[in-house]
C-alpha cells in the first residue's frame, strides 16, 4: 500500500502544472452539478489525460527495441522467399539445376522433353549407382593396403629431428599421402584440411600431408587442348598465339596455364558506351569530367586459363556419396 502511495505521489509531482487545474476543475464541476461519485472516475480521466502519444509507426519503436539479432535474421529469411528459402539456398538450387542441365549430352540438348527425362532417369537410377559401386571398388583397392600396413608404425628407429617418430611411421605417412593423391580430388582436399590441423593429428603427419597443397597430380596436355577446343568451339591453334604447355599451378580440382589470345578473341574497350541507363551510371558520367583524366587502359591479351580435371564433378560427387554412407 505504501509503495502504491509513493508511486502515485511521484507521478503527481512529475506532471506539468497545467494539468492539475484541469483535473481540479473537472472534479469541482462534477460536484457542483450534482453528479454522484459513480458518474465520474478520476482514474479514468487521469488515464485519458496521461495517455501515451501514438508512435509514427504502429508498434515500430517497441518492436525494434525488443528484437534480437536472431529475430532480424529470422525476418530476413522470411522476407527472402515465401517458401522460406534464403538467397543462398536459391543460388544453390539454381547451381544444381545448371549442373543437371550441363550433364545432358549435346545430342539431347534440343531434343524432346520426354527424351531428356528418360536420360535423367537412367543416369540417376542406373548409371550413377553402378558407377558409384565401381568407384567404391577402386577406393578399396587403393586404401586396403594402407590399412593392412598400419602395424609398420611400431617398427624402426626413432628419429630425433622428425618429432621423435619411428622410421616405419614416417614411411606409412608417405604411403598414406601417395594413396590419397591416387584417390582423387575429394581425398586430396581432405588431406589438405588434415595438414592444417596440428591440434588433432601428429605434427610430422601434417608436415608430410602439406605436400598435397603443391604436388597434386596434373592431367595431360592432350586433355587440356580437347577441353579448350570444346569450350571455345574452334581448333586450338585458332584460339591462342602463345600457350605455355607447362601449367603455372596444379590443384585438386583444376590446373592453370598462361596463354596469349589471338586478336580476334580479345574485346577492346573503344569508349563507345551507350547512354547511361541507371542513376549510378548517369552520376558517374557527370562526375568523370570533373576528375583528373587518366590514361586509357588497354586490356592485355595475356590471360590465365583454368582447366578442370576431366570428369572431376562426377568423381567428387560419387566420392562424397561414399563418404556420407560410411560417416
Amino acid at each position: 500500500m505504501r509503495a502504491a502511495l509513493l508511486l502515485s505521489r511521484t507521478c503527481w509531482r512529475c506532471t506539468g502544472e497545467s494539468v492539475r487545474p484541469q483535473i481540479l476543475r473537472h472534479v469541482q464541476y462534477s460536484i457542483h452539478s450534482g453528479r454522484t461519485a459513480k458518474s465520474f472516475s478520476i482514474l479514468r480521466n487521469a488515464r485519458h489525460t496521461f495517455r501515451r502519444p501514438p508512435s509514427p509507426v504502429k508498434g515500430g519503436t517497441a518492436l525494434l527495441a525488443l528484437l534480437s539479432p536472431a529475430a532480424f535474421v529470422s525476418i530476413a529469411e522470411d522476407d527472402d522467399d515465401l517458401n522460406g528459402k534464403t538467397h543462398e539456398a536459391q543460388m544453390l538450387e539454381m547451381s544444381r539445376q545448371e549442373l543437371e542441365e550441363a550433364r545432358i549430352p549435346e545430342r539431347l540438348q534440343n531434343s524432346q522433353k520426354w527424351r531428356r527425362g528418360l536420360w535423367r532417369f537412367l543416369d540417376k537410377w542406373i548409371v550413377e549407382p553402378i558407377a558409384t559401386g565401381v568407384r567404391f571398388l577402386h577406393l578399396v583397392v587403393i586404401f586396403v593396403p594402407v590399412l593392412v600396413t598400419i602395424p609398420v608404425i611400431w617398427f624402426g628407429e626413432r628419429e630425433a629431428d622428425r618429432d621423435n617418430e619411428r622410421s616405419g611411421t614416417l614411411w606409412w605417412y608417405g604411403f598414406l599421402v601417395s594413396s590419397m593423391e591416387r584417390a582423387g580430388a575429394a581425398f586430396i582436399k581432405l588431406g589438405q584440411w588434415a595438414a592444417s590441423r596440428t591440434d588433432i593429428f601428429p605434427t610430422e603427419m601434417c608436415a608430410v600431408m602439406s605436400s598435397l597443397h603443391s604436388n597434386a597430380p596434373a592431367h595431360s596436355l592432350k586433355v587440356t587442348k580437347e577441353t579448350l577446343e570444346k569450350a571455345f568451339g574452334r581448333p586450338f591453334d585458332q584460339i591462342f598465339d602463345e600457350f605455355h604447355e607447362h601449367p603455372l599451378g596444379v590443384g585438386a580440382i583444376a590446373q592453370v596455364y598462361k596463354a596469349k589470345l589471338k586478336p580476334d578473341m580479345t574485346i577492346l574497350d573503344n569508349g563507345e558506351d551507350q547512354s547511361p541507363q541507371t542513376l549510378r551510371q548517369r552520376a558517374q558520367r557527370t562526375v568523370d569530367p570533373l576528375l583528373k583524366s587518366t590514361p586509357q587502359r588497354i586490356p592485355s591479351s595475356y590471360v590465365a586459363i583454368k582447366v578442370l580435371h576431366p570428369k572431376i564433378e562426377r568423381v567428387v560427387r560419387r566420392d562424397l556419396r561414399i563418404m556420407s554412407f560410411f560417416a
